[in-house]
């Protein structure tokens, strides 16, 4: 709800240009989100949690978002994501649901909250693939 909550206000917000393309936009509320999870969780990337999945795909999509197709977009997103889950496989949960576990139960698992980011943003990515393909179109 706070990553939700903080990336509908951004997209709400009104750019003073009028003219920012809608992926940049995108881009913005998802940033929006993953700052406010930062803040109220009280957590960074590195500690073994959904942002280290949820950044990098962040930050991928902020890179391509003004230039790239929707499906390439995602894709980045969506690798980004996974490379982000697998990193914390070697990581201890310092913050998160995670944290509550033993260094024994963590070792060699992803951490949850990763996972699901990554799994939420592979489907969106499969989903839209789809619906391009079956368009003949990539946006």
């Amino acid at each position: 709800d706070i990553m939700l909550s903080a990336a509908e206000a951004s997209l709400l917000q009104v750019d003073a240009d009028g003219e920012v393309p809608p992926a940049v936009r995108v881009a913005r509320a998802m940033r929006a989100g993953a700052e406010a999870v930062m803040k109220y969780g009280r957590a960074k990337p590195g500690m073994s949690t959904m942002l280290d999945a949820l950044v990098p795909a962040v930050e991928a999509f902020e890179q391509i978002a003004s230039t790239a197709s929707a499906v390439e977009c995602t894709k980045a997103m969506a690798k980004a994501a996974k490379d982000g889950f697998e990193a914390t496989k070697t990581m201890s949960a310092k913050a998160g649901r995670a944290s509550y576990t033993s260094e024994a139960v963590q070792a060699g698992h992803g951490d949850p909250g990763a996972f699901a980011c990554a799994g939420w943003l592979k489907f969106i990515e499969a989903s839209l693939s789809d619906l391009a393909n079956n368009n003949g179109g990539g946006e």
